[in-house]
């Protein structure tokens, strides 16, 4: 995941790494709580062709809210979190955190 971001180039630098962990950490937060996932729900065998059903796609974030095995108190802490962030926000971050690595 990071590598579409920041591409193959090696990063050594103290600098650097400290760049990394804040574009994985922006990364984390983008991908659980805004970027959408298909889930393949069953396949079903028609006329010896394979046809795949899947749900709507949803966030890991709002998978883990309609998950009933959670106790309560992890999905109050998830949604103040969700609360706070913004994904326009946290792609210019990204964005910012990239071209950083990249020019460094």
């Amino acid at each position: 995941m990071v590598r579409r971001y920041c591409g193959y180039k090696r990063f050594e630098t103290v600098v650097q790494v400290i760049l990394l962990n804040k574009l994985y950490e922006q990364l984390r937060l983008y991908f659980k709580f805004f970027q959408e996932i298909l889930k393949l729900e069953r396949k079903e065998r028609i006329h010896g062709k394979l046809k795949r059903i899947y749900p709507k796609a949803k966030t890991l974030y709002q998978r883990i809210l309609e998950h009933n095995d959670i106790p309560k108190i992890y999905k109050e802490k998830l949604r103040q979190q969700y609360v706070t962030l913004n994904p326009a926000k946290l792609l210019r971050e990204i964005q910012d955190i990239t071209d950083q690595l990249l020019s460094s």
